[in-house]
């Protein structure tokens, strides 16, 4: 009966104390054993084992990434602006050992470090910079943090700035430096807009005036050579005939007598300065040219004209030219002015 007592006794003892000799770690966790007051290992996630009697579990805490919440604080800034702001630390303990012996109370040190490295970057910008360089001065935040915290056994991820509160003036006077920047934006775009239309207008008449005159210049060019090629023919057909030349004055003249026709007969009036004793002359010197052409052996004239040339313009044709060009209203008869005086 004792013996039986004795193993059960046994039993319960051995059971006992194979219960509290093993611990299950999380697999988020991770647990800092004592051996009479000493660090003698790190638990880690799974099943591990300690001596009841002399081991303890004395630290356990979670290896997963972590928030600390800071509560607003007082900065000034380069400006002498006074502010207020918060942030949001992210954190994740990679040593337990150092974040159990290295530091005292680590969520707290974290904030105290936090608070003088935002003090310290925020008084070397000014508001406006504050206000809108919120993830520069994070990143330099979160640089300083992990300088500060290498020993304490965790890793800073990331830092968020949160809410900035700045006094109401200091907001109102920005509100009205911000809408006047915006105006003198504005009004620069639209000069700016302005500028270009004029510039484009500009480029658009001297690009059309270009236009024009290379048009103008290929007509010129076009005119002048088609003269130089009737010149040309002229020269040759002067040159073919004997009488060519006397032609060709013959021609002029009655061209110019032609003219003078055409001016009688205009509708509209028009007065012309010319000599009466010129006419007489004239008609003589195309008489005097009909005679002395002649007609050539061939029958041929030049310039396409057929027959003899005083068939082609003789005597009666050139008086009766004559004529005409005296009852033209352009030329006074000498006669009827001195019956008129």
């Amino acid at each position: 009966m004792q013996a039986a007592l004795i193993t059960l006794l046994f039993a319960l003892l051995t059971g006992s104390y194979l219960y509290k000799s093993a611990r299950v770690i999380p697999q988020d966790k991770q647990s800092l054993v004592t051996r009479l007051g000493r660090y003698h290992k790190t638990l880690r996630p799974g099943l591990n084992f300690v001596f009841p009697l002399i081991d303890k579990v004395d630290f356990e805490r979670s290896t997963s990434e972590q928030t600390l919440e800071i509560p607003p604080r007082s900065c000034t800034t380069s400006d002498e602006v006074s502010m207020t702001i918060k942030g949001t630390v992210y954190w994740q303990i990679t040593n337990l050992y150092n974040a159990r012996y290295n530091i005292q109370k680590l969520e707290q040190s974290l904030e105290n470090s936090f608070a003088a490295e935002i003090q310290a970057q925020i008084g070397t910008y000014s508001i406006e910079q504050v206000i809108v360089s919120q993830t520069e001065i994070s990143q330099k935040l979160l640089a300083d943090l992990a300088e500060d915290s290498k020993d304490w056994g965790v890793a800073i991820k990331r830092i968020e700035l949160g809410d900035i509160v700045i006094p109401e003036s200091v907001r109102t006077s920005m509100e009205k430096q911000k809408a006047a920047e915006i105006e003198s934006r504005a009004t620069e775009l639209r000069s700016e807009g302005e500028r270009k239309a004029e510039v484009n207008k500009a480029e658009a008449e001297a690009e059309s005036r270009r236009v024009l005159a290379e048009s103008e210049r290929d007509v010129r060019f076009s005119e002048a050579k088609a003269l130089a090629e009737a010149i040309e023919l002229v020269s040759q057909a002067i040159a073919k005939y004997p009488h060519g030349q006397e032609a060709m004055q013959f021609l002029l003249a009655q061209n110019y007598i032609d003219m003078g026709k055409a001016i009688g007969q205009s509708p509209s009036s028009k007065v012309m300065f010319m000599d009466p004793k010129t006419v007489p002359g004239m008609v003589q010197s195309l008489l005097a040219m009909v005679d002395k052409i002649g007609s050539p052996p061939d029958g041929k004239q030049p310039f396409g004209a057929s027959g003899s040339v005083r068939d082609w313009a003789g005597n009666n044709d050139l008086i009766d030219l004559s004529s005409s060009i005296k009852k033209s209203s352009f030329l006074d008869d000498p006669e009827q002015d001195a019956d008129k005086n």
